[in-house]
């Protein structure tokens, strides 16, 4: 600093401004959570220039989905390819994906490949539960093993989850119950639908973890929303008791559709079940029926049997006891006693 002025030299000026702002980026990076995505990026942009290759990774993440500005695929694929320049495994997955697919780069599966094997080798989870599951496609199973266990620790939920399922049932590994529950987490936390159910199921029970019925809805929530119909039947049911939380019938009827409309025959029947007695929507008989004989035709011996009393009784549908009779015959061949009954 010159003593007369008070002011610094242009070059430690210079300086001492980067050093402000990293300051201001260390600061960014401890609130965590509280930046907004406009604050994160800024962020990164000013680590990326720095030469941070995660951070550059992340940027090109942000702006290919138009967090904390507008979608910019040019600028995410410089991004990419910078991180990737530098090594960074996961921007080497990324780049490799795109050239596979022909997505911004021109379609190059020589390159494709190098890039994909520089990403499994790096580090990066995604790749390496990827190259795992072609291992295990090609009948490797030690090779297989050895990969979805690196993916697991280096961040992969699918590969989390599945090593989770290994360590709980004692399949190709050694049982530990400890290991199952902290892989579960982990991939409940990296936002594996499947891995956000069976963590909720482990609260909810307090199996391998202090029971959290709070925290279980929460994981349940996650999952149904992500669109695992297993999840999505579960909340349909607890709204529709009023199991673990308050008794709401239209949030009941909410879940439940959600499964239904992907395919679901449970979804399917409690769905059609909902519209027959008018619970959490409007009574239609002919939408009730309608559900029910989606259920019934992937042979849900429940509804099969339902549908058949439909048709009998004339429910949502003219009364036709040929009909009714075919189903009936479905659901006792299935050993429904009530069905097995009525059959004639």
């Amino acid at each position: 600093m010159d003593g007369r002025t008070g002011i610094l030299p242009r070059g430690a000026a210079r300086a001492w401004g980067m050093a402000l702002l990293v300051a201001a980026c260390l600061a960014g990076a401890a609130r965590g959570a509280d930046e907004t995505p406009a604050e994160r990026a800024e962020r990164l942009q000013v680590l990326s220039a720095r030469g941070d290759a995660a951070a550059t990774y992340e940027l090109g993440t942000m702006r290919e989905k138009g967090l904390g500005g507008p979608v910019d695929p040019e600028a995410a694929l410089q991004c990419y390819l910078e991180a990737a320049r530098q090594g960074n495994a996961d921007a080497l997955f990324r780049v490799s994906k795109l050239y596979r697919a022909g997505q911004w780069l021109e379609r190059d599966e020589e390159k494709a490949n190098a890039l994909f094997r520089q990403a499994v080798e790096g580090g990066c989870g995604d790749a390496q539960y990827q190259y795992a599951k072609m291992l295990e496609r090609e009948g490797d199973a030690g090779g297989a093993l050895k990969w979805l266990k690196a993916a697991a620790k280096n961040g992969s939920a699918e590969g989390q989850f599945e090593m989770a399922e290994m360590y709980e049932t004692g399949r190709r590994v050694g049982k530990d119950s400890a290991e199952a529950t902290r892989l579960y987490r982990l991939g409940a936390e990296g936002g594996n639908p499947e891995a956000q159910f069976r963590y909720a199921q482990m609260l909810e029970a307090g199996d391998g973890v202090g029971r959290n019925e709070a925290a279980a809805l929460s994981w349940y929530r996650k999952a149904g929303e992500a669109g695992l119909a297993g999840a999505q039947l579960w909340l349909g049911e607890a709204y529709g008791r009023g199991r673990t939380v308050e008794r709401d019938l239209l949030e009941s009827a909410k879940w439940y559709r959600k499964a239904a409309e992907q395919g679901n025959a449970t979804g399917q029947k409690e769905l059609g079940r909902m519209y027959a007695y008018g619970l959490g929507v409007d009574r239609d008989p002919r939408e009730a029926l309608r559900w029910r004989k989606l259920a019934a035709e992937q042979g849900d011996a429940e509804a099969q049997y339902v549908l058949g009393v439909m048709y009998e009784m004339g429910a949502g549908t003219p009364a036709d006891p040929e009909e009714a009779q075919r189903w009936y015959r479905k659901a006792a061949e299935q050993g429904d006693p009530t069905a097995a009954v009525l059959v004639r």
